[in-house]
């Protein structure tokens, strides 16, 4: 037993001696080549020139890939001068070593650190990211994207629509990818670590600075594109959702989303909430259960926006007033929310307020300046 282990053991580092020699050969010989090829082939797809500040390959950064590093990479925003849509400090591509001494440059991963993109639609529809080529490149050359992974850390995503009057800003703290993104189907996983530092639509901050993680497995079928979402986990501080969705672009780009909680904490609810427009609820301590399920629907366009529609209910809430100490007891309710309508209805409303019981209901119409209906 100990003479297989022996043997073993010299096998594996043998292999790891080649593999290392491997990749020392080819950073060696084949560096400049890969190189120009990269820039090339990266160029042909894009309407923007690629800015790189210097580009080296590597054998031992990602050891056992050869990596090709492009630091202080950056692409031009085509629609605003003296402005840039996409920077990273460090741009990597993997490359399989195996591959490389056959003179296959495939890439098999890309991971992109400390930078940011920052896509926007002006106020006519015009966005500044459509840049990539629509011609169709042969795929016989050497240098080809056969991804397995893509890693992203430290990146700002913000996107604004002024036609819309949208606006979403996230801190991307790490996003791994993972799947056979050249098949024509297949699964992808994704876990996404980000912080939310804006989520407004219209006049209205709906999230600000908070943390959450998305974690989802993506069904892919590329004739025609749609995808699936199979398994979906959303956390945003302490709230935890169920996401299923699909986006089907054979069927006019269109999306749906259904996203679920079941045992929320109304204080969790109330941390999220823009206290900018709805301040006076900073006033109440909360407790109690809320059931929540939302649907988003509608054509991704760069014209129009999604309809977003939920139901809600609330099972053995309480409300204690700071100022007055006033509390309301075994509250229940039963409502619903359209950022379409920009209504706020609560069909069935109950509580207790010291020996008293109260019932009713109430609307809320616009989020900018509420009006408040009660019965």
């Amino acid at each position: 037993m100990l003479r297989v282990i022996k043997y073993l053991v010299v096998f594996i580092a043998f292999l790891l001696l080649l593999l290392f020699g491997a990749s020392i050969v080819i950073t060696k010989f084949y560096s400049d080549q890969l190189k120009e090829l990269a820039l090339i082939k990266l160029n042909e797809h894009l309407e923007t020139p690629i800015y790189v500040n210097e580009i080296s390959v590597s054998a031992f950064s990602q050891f056992p890939m050869i990596s090709l590093k492009l630091e202080e990479f950056y692409l031009e925003d085509i629609k605003s001068d003296n402005d840039t849509l996409v920077f990273a400090e460090e741009l990597s591509l993997n490359f399989n070593a195996l591959d490389m001494l056959k003179r296959n440059y495939n890439v098999r991963k890309v991971i992109l650190n400390d930078g940011f993109c920052r896509l926007k639609i002006n106020e006519f529809g015009i966005n500044n990211y459509s840049i990539f080529e629509s011609k169709n490149n042969s795929d016989s050359s050497q240098f080809q994207f056969q991804l397995e992974e893509v890693s992203l850390d430290d990146i700002q995503f913000d996107y604004s629509n002024k036609l819309l009057k949208q606006h979403y800003s996230f801190d991307i703290s790490n996003a791994l990818l993972s799947g056979e993104f050249t098949s024509t189907n297949y699964d992808i996983e994704t876990n996404i670590d980000f912080k939310v530092n804006r989520f407004q639509i219209e006049d209205v901050n709906f999230i600000a600075q908070k943390n959450a993680n998305l974690d989802l497995i993506l069904e892919v079928n590329n004739n025609p594109f749609n995808l699936k979402i199979k398994k979906g986990k959303l956390n945003i501080e302490a709230m935890q959702f169920d996401v299923l969705g699909e986006f089907n672009s054979a069927e006019n780009d269109d999306l749906s989303l259904n996203i679920k909680g079941d045992n929320i904490k109304l204080e969790e609810i109330f941390s999220v909430f823009p206290l900018d427009y709805l301040y006076v609820l900073n006033r109440y301590k909360s407790k109690g259960v809320l059931v929540f399920d939302g649907q988003l629907d509608g054509k991704l366009s760069e014209k129009s926006s999604l309809a977003f529609t939920s139901d809600f209910s609330v099972q053995n809430g309480a409300l204690l007033d700071r100022q007055s100490k006033v509390e309301l007891s075994d509250i229940n309710l039963n409502g619903s929310f359209s950022n379409v309508s920009k209504r706020l209805v609560v069909q069935s409303f109950s509580t207790k307020l010291k020996e008293h019981y109260i019932k009713g209901d109430f609307s809320i119409n616009g989020f900018h300046n509420p009006l408040i209906s009660t019965n």
